[in-house]
Formats: C-alpha cells, sequence, structure tokens
C-alpha cells in the first residue's frame, strides 16, 4: 500500500474542504473518496441514502485484526460568511495552521 506525501496530504485536505458538504450533503465527498481509494486499490461502495446523502464503505485485506472507523463527512454551516476571516471553503494557511470548513474535525 503506497504512502501519501504531505503535499498530497495537504490537497487532499484541500479538495475535500472545497467541496460544500453542508448538512446532509455528503454524496460528493463520497464520490471523491472512492475515486481516491480506487487510485490505490482499494474497493469501497456507496451505500446511498437518498440524493445527498450517503454512507462510505471500504475495506482493506481480508484477515483479522479488524479495525472499524466510523466518522462523517459533512459540515456544519457557515453561517454568516461575513464573519469569517477566511473562506471557510478555501483551505488557508497561515503560521503553519490549515483553517477551512471541516480542516480541525474530519475533513
Amino acid at each position: 500500500m503506497s504512502k501519501f506525501t504531505d503535499s498530497e496530504k495537504v490537497q487532499i485536505l484541500e479538495d475535500l474542504v472545497t467541496i460544500k458538504s453542508v448538512n446532509d450533503h455528503e454524496m460528493q465527498v463520497c464520490e471523491y473518496l472512492k475515486d481516491l481509494l480506487s487510485q490505490h486499490g482499494i474497493e469501497s461502495k456507496i451505500i446511498k441514502i437518498n440524493d445527498t446523502r450517503a454512507n462510505l464503505v471500504a475495506e482493506i485485506g481480508t484477515e483479522g485484526p479488524v479495525l472499524g472507523i466510523s466518522g462523517h463527512m459533512d459540515v456544519v454551516s457557515e453561517g454568516d460568511i461575513n464573519k469569517w476571516t477566511f473562506d471557510p471553503f478555501k483551505l488557508t494557511e497561515v503560521d503553519g495552521k490549515l483553517y477551512g470548513r471541516g480542516a480541525a474535525d474530519m475533513k
């Protein structure tokens, strides 16, 4: 299994922050991650809940031990965009810190 470089990790985060997956709109994140996993030989499936909501399930390997990871792909609404210091849907680096919607909790 390949490893990501630091710049590849930041690019993935930037791509994910750009996706406006606000409150129950995670389908585009599912599709992005499914494609990313596929590029690295990892099969995954999207379990559609409705047109905007879905879960992504991926499995690696066929033997134990088993590790399960559960997370979320949506973010809370940005609210009043004028109150933000930086665009919430654009990854911004300042003094070695990354800012953007979802950058600190799951994306």
